[in-house]
C-alpha cells in the first residue's frame, strides 16, 4: 500500500508513480492511492488514508 500526495515536497510524486507502474508491470500486488491537494503529512486527507489503511490491514493481515 502506498498513499502519495501529489504536492509532497519531501518526496516527488513521480518517484511513487514510477514505483506504482514498476510493481504492477512485475505483476506484484500494489494499493495505490494519490492525493491531488495533500502534501507529505496529509493534512486534509488523514481521516480517508487513515480508513484506507485500516482497511488494508484487515483485509489483507487478518486472516
Amino acid at each position: 500500500m502506498l498513499h502519495q500526495g501529489a504536492q509532497d515536497k519531501d518526496v516527488p510524486v513521480e518517484w511513487s508513480r514510477e514505483l506504482n507502474e514498476l510493481l504492477k508491470k512485475e505483476r506484484k500486488a500494489i494499493t495505490y492511492y494519490e492525493y491531488p491537494e495533500e502534501g507529505h503529512t496529509f493534512i486534509n486527507a488523514q481521516n480517508i488514508v487513515m480508513q484506507r489503511t485500516l482497511d488494508f490491514f484487515d483485509s489483507n493481515l487478518k486472516k
